[in-house]
């Protein structure tokens, strides 16, 4: 059985929920998926009225049910009605996750304003002894974003946000470690590629798979050859297989270079893990002047991370304030991650977040990145990719951003409450598509008011389905 979570799919974080179809029913409905819907009404003739998420689903069920009343269902037949099936429902999520969630969700709060409190300490606590700043009190405030800062500092800000820190231990440990079986494993994903190619492409799948592998041994070697600088930044060289793929790409002609993105994609490339990623490059390139990186580097990579720093600096204060401030920052990092893990099982969309200056004080700025619509959509259709943005400014309260980017260009969606703020930003929509539309692809820009708070604040945890039929904690407050 392929459990999904409907609920989980029309509410995916900072995304608003798109507007279904009875065709967004049978496509993602089919045989054989899993998911849990409530019984609103039983008919004559074993048919129930079905409410899943913001649908009400016709279909026939081969027992009877009780209205009002949530199952979990299996999809014997995906025609019209649906036949259904009542089905054990899927493992729940771990009992270790639930317990974490109860113990920190009480107590988090954006981590701009966490790192805001902790640097206000440290500079009280700095004047008072006229000592200088440690290095992890200095590098606090670099991992606050500053107006003015360029795409390459904000990506390398969120790398390093703390979010993703047990992962990159993770990945560092599989890359310092080996296996009899990688050779396999790269063949394997390696011969996937190439069959997704042959199926889409035909004879010219091997030709575009060459002249990848030829453009992917230029990057690699490049990358071995600089070495690899102590200090993350936009002067060392690149070890994310993602951003060497992306290089790669860019050495091809854009028709090749969107076929071949296609291919990955509907291997779901997305979301492999990094060593997987990894492994499949050095496959296609393996005679490239490559090399991993040495644990030391790869240490010094990790100890660049705020949630590193955070845990080094819990180890060396002594209780009082400032120790409290930053366990506050380490609890507040913590609990997003469970977020991240608590969406993880009901297939949403991680949330990743970042801190920055805004004047005086500091906020924070969330993303999310949904890829929109199925993994493999209808031939010809554009693949499309879904990136919501939250932030909340002092001068302009809160604006959500829904981007929306396929091949034929980009499109935005800008909400704000203040009525000043949405004025202001329509005057600006010429500019704002002159800005989107760098490097040549079409942009359109469309400005509105929020009709209430919760279209700007929809990274509350209730809003995730995960606690839909969890008791977590108590929403209401």
């Amino acid at each position: 059985m392929d459990p999904l979570a409907i609920q989980g799919a029309a509410s995916s974080g900072w995304t608003r929920p798109p507007q279904h179809t009875a065709v967004d029913v049978q496509v993602s409905l089919q045989q054989g998926r899993v998911f849990a819907g409530d019984v609103l009404q039983t008919m004559s003739g074993g048919t129930v009225l079905l409410g899943v998420g913001p649908l009400r689903v016709p279909a026939r069920a081969q027992t009877q049910l009780q209205p009002g009343r949530r199952y979990w269902f299996e999809v014997v037949s995906s025609g019209s009605p649906l036949e259904l099936r009542v089905a054990g429902e899927p493992d729940a999520a771990p009992p270790e996750l639930l317990r974490a969630l109860r113990s920190l969700l009480g107590a988090e709060a954006p981590v701009g304003a966490l790192l805001q409190d902790l640097a206000q300490l440290l500079g009280e606590s700095r004047a008072r002894s006229g000592e200088p700043n440690a290095p992890w009190e200095r590098a606090v405030s670099e991992h606050a974003w500053r107006p003015g800062e360029d795409a390459a500092e904000l990506r390398a800000k969120l790398e390093r946000s703390g979010l993703a820190f047990e992962g990159q231990l993770a990945e560092a440990a599989l890359d310092g470690a080996p296996s009899d079986q990688s050779e396999r494993i790269g063949r394997e994903l390696l011969g996937a590629l190439e069959a997704q190619l042959s199926s889409a492409l035909g004879d010219e799948g091997p030709s575009l798979l060459h002249k990848l592998a030829q453009a992917l041994a230029q990057v690699l070697g490049a990358s071995a050859d600089a070495g690899l600088g102590t200090t993350p930044g936009a002067g060392a060289p690149e070890l994310d297989p993602a951003r060497q793929l992306a290089r790669a790409l860019a050495q091809l002609a854009p028709a090749q270079a969107r076929a071949l993105a296609s291919a990955l994609e509907a291997l779901d490339w997305p979301r492999w893990p990094t060593w997987m990623r990894r492994l499949l490059l050095r496959t296609l390139a393996p005679d490239a002047n490559a090399r991993g990186a040495s644990p030391r580097e790869l240490a010094s990579l990790l100890n660049a991370d705020l949630k590193a720093q955070l845990l080094a600096a819990h180890e060396q204060l002594s209780e009082g304030p400032l120790r409290s401030a930053v366990e506050r920052a380490l609890n507040g990092i913590e609990a997003d991650q469970l977020l991240n893990l608590a969406r993880a099982e009901v297939d949403e969309s991680a949330q990743w977040s970042v801190p920055l200056h805004d004047g005086e004080r500091w906020s924070t700025l969330h993303l999310a990145v949904v890829r929109d619509g199925s993994r493999a959509p209808a031939p010809g259709g554009p693949r499309a990719r879904r990136i919501a943005l939250e932030v909340e400014f002092s001068r302009t309260g809160a604006v959500h951003v829904d981007l929306l980017q396929t091949e034929n260009g980009v499109s935005a969606r800008v909400l704000a409450r203040d009525a000043q703020v949405v004025e202001s930003l329509a005057q600006r929509i010429p500019e704002l598509e002159q800005l989107l539309s760098a490097g040549g692809v079409a942009a359109r820009v469309s400005v509105a008011r929020a009709s209430d708070e919760r279209e700007l604040h929809s990274d509350a945890p209730a809003r995730s389905s995960f606690f839909a039929s969890r008791h977590v904690m108590d929403i209401e407050g």
